[in-house]
Parts: structure tokens; sequence; C-alpha cells
């Protein structure tokens, strides 16, 4: 049997935070979450997920900032990042940058998510895994 993944999710809507949160407990996952970039940094560092699925547009720290911060901490640079925003199309040379290949659109497609989130291992090749050859779920 294979461990429970450890997810953290980064979004400042709260509602949407429980939702995801709700559907992969549901499927077995271990979930903490974050409202905010700097509470996601914190939480990242501390929790050690196997993967982070983090909101674009939010206060404070947008999606990228916070995205970059991680790819440059030792403890964080290697956790797959996926971005789960309404943006998408224009943003994916942008999320490229910071380190970022998978996009998931809201509202969201469980079924997809959650087939990201079985494939995460720590792996920054996590797009090839996933299926998708734009990154874009």
């Amino acid at each position: 049997m294979d461990k429970p993944k450890r997810v953290l999710v980064i979004d400042d809507d709260y509602c949407v935070t429980e939702l995801i949160k709700d559907h992969l407990e549901a499927d077995g996952c271990i979930v903490e979450t974050a409202f905010s970039g700097s509470e996601g940094i914190k939480k990242a560092q501390e929790f050690e997920p196997d993967i982070i699925t983090l909101d674009i547009m939010m206060p404070e720290m947008n999606g990228f900032q916070v995205a970059e911060t991680l790819k440059k901490n030792e403890v964080t640079k290697n956790i797959p990042i996926v971005f789960v925003s309404v943006v998408a199309g224009a943003q994916k040379e942008r999320g490229k940058k910071v380190g970022v290949n998978i996009f998931v659109t809201k509202p969201i497609d469980f079924v997809n998510l959650k087939d990201i989130i079985s494939h995460a291992d720590g792996s920054k090749n996590l797009s090839a895994k996933a299926g998708g050859d734009d990154g874009e779920v």
C-alpha cells in the first residue's frame, strides 16, 4: 500500500481551499492549508509536502513570487508545484520561469488534479508523468 500523499494547498479563497482539501482527503491525502503566500512558504518548510497546489492571484504575494521563493529554498526547492488558478494560458511562460510546469484551471477538474497528485514523488519532471505536453490540465 502506498503511503498517503502530503499536499499543501495555498489559496487565499477559503471556500476553494476547503473544497480542494475535502476532495483530496476523501482520496486519502494528508492535506495542510495556507491562506497567504507567506503562510504557505512557512508551512511548506514545516510540513514538507509531496506536492503543493498554489493559486496565482493572491494579495500580499502572488503565486509566482511564492513559487520563486520556494524554488530558491534548499528544503522546498524540489517539491512539485501545481498552479491552480483562473489565470493559466497567458501565464504559462512566467510559470515555467519560476519552475512550475503544471496548471489546473478553475473550475477545478478534480479527477485530473488527483491524477497529478498521484504522480508526485519530488521529481521536477512532474508534467511528463502527469500527462499533457503543454502542462495545462
